[in-house]
């Protein structure tokens, strides 16, 4: 599927055109009306009157050239109606695909949302489970060892119960933190990079003053929603900082690149900006060594998991 960024370059292009279009009509109509404007201006006593215009030009020759002219108006006439048909439909075609898209990204990311709803939930129910065994060999412990006090002969057994119960406490208790663990690296592999606005801003004032450079941005992985939001972050900045930017789709490789890996030659002033602009985004490897094309390479590899 194209990008989202693609599809309205490409809509804004087209309806420049159609726009272009309707302009070439209404020229069209003026221009291939100059005959019938031109014989009026030869056959109306009261024009001559102020302009002579058979006494100024041939008449013959002026009926000729104001034919041509009006031939010319009728093509230019041709030529918008046809743009204005062709460029309507492709802008139609345009909006049709960019709301696919659109559609399309949100219904995987409620897709992900649901699927790490459903994860957390059960990581909280082990817990609270954990948590409630334990109290309950916590509360066997208590009373074994009053029993051990009562009980002189069987004290070496009590013991030893009230040891068994206090390693099964450990024991809930280790599964315990064991349960938040997993739950909290479930977060943090299922959490999308995101580019804050605070990071956006912040980068758009570094890389501003250096407009019109250039990088290159790579875009590797499977081309789900979450490195689809990612990138696209990634690309408002240098779109909103003005730089020429060009973007590759690599699609999947293996073994497949991982993380946010930045190749910046440093020797420049605004390279010196990029590597500043990048070191704050999420899983951010940043290597200066010399670009043979522009100030640096971004390639964007999927989400470390």
């Amino acid at each position: 599927m194209d990008s989202i960024a693609a599809i309205e370059v490409a809509r804004a292009f087209y309806f420049r055109l159609l726009v272009a279009s309707t302009i070439g009509v209404f020229i069209g109509v003026i221009v291939e009306e100059a005959d019938e404007f031109f014989d009026w201006m030869l056959s109306s006593r009261r024009f001559a009157r102020f302009v002579p215009v058979t006494v100024i030009v041939d008449s013959r020759r002026f009926k000729k050239w104001a034919k041509r002219i009006s031939r010319i108006g009728w093509f230019i006439l041709i030529a918008g109606v046809l743009g204005e048909g062709l460029f309507e439909v492709l802008v139609s075609h345009q909006d049709t695909k960019l709301q696919s898209a659109n559609s399309a990204r949100l219904e995987a990311a409620a897709a992900e949302i649901k699927a790490l709803q459903g994860a957390s939930a059960r990581a909280l129910d082990d817990a609270k489970s954990a948590t409630e065994k334990a109290k309950t060999a916590s509360d066997v412990a208590d009373a074994a060892k009053v029993e051990s006090g009562k009980a002189r002969d069987a004290a070496g057994q009590a013991e030893s119960l009230a040891r068994r119960v206090s390693k099964e406490a450990d024991a809930f208790e280790t599964r315990i933190s064991t349960a938040e663990s997993k739950e909290k690296k479930l977060e943090e592999r299922l959490g999308w990079r995101v580019v804050t606005r605070k990071q956006h801003d912040s980068a758009v004032s570094l890389l501003s003053p250096y407009a019109a450079s250039r990088v290159i941005v790579n875009i590797e992985g499977d081309g789900g929603p979450e490195i689809t939001a990612f990138s696209t972050g990634i690309i408002t900045i240098f779109h909103d900082s003005h730089w020429i930017y060009s973007i590759g789709q690599s699609g999947t490789r293996y073994p497949p690149e991982i993380g946010l890996v930045c190749v910046i030659d440093e020797t420049s002033a605004a390279g010196k900006a990029l590597v500043k602009a990048l070191s704050d985004l999420p899983g951010a490897e940043i290597t200066t060594e010399h670009v043979t094309e522009g100030v640096g390479v971004i390639t964007i590899g999927s989400r470390p998991l």
